[in-house]
């Protein structure tokens, strides 16, 4: 929560491929379109469900506490930290972009 509520900031998010040699890190988005796209219907089955998560399976050291599970999926993601620009910036620099398209001479190559 902490993350999300900070305005004119998101973040990029990068998962570890552990399937790749040096496992690289590999990147999933922005943060506020993973939670937006977030499913609508969390106890559907897996298999309807098009959100992937990359890691590996691992042997619970732990199992004694968690009611005899013996395997936990690891999943390892970096966030970074970068700034946004709101709804209203955006328009008003597509709106700049749109007017200075109509000024180049056609066929300019920007």
């Amino acid at each position: 929560p902490e993350l999300v509520a900070k305005l004119g900031q998101d973040y990029t998010v990068y998962a570890y491929d552990f399937s790749e040699y040096e496992t690289p890190l590999v990147g999933q988005g922005m943060l506020s379109w993973v939670l937006a796209s977030a499913s609508s219907t969390p106890t559907a089955p897996a298999f309807q469900s098009k959100t992937m998560i990359t890691g590996r399976v691992c042997k619970n050291i732990l199992g004694i506490f968690c009611n005899g599970i013996k395997e936990t999926l690891e999943v390892k993601l970096r966030l970074v930290p970068v700034p946004t620009c709101l709804q209203s910036e955006y328009i008003e620099n597509m709106d700049k972009h749109r007017n200075l398209r109509q000024v180049m001479p056609e066929g300019f190559d920007p």
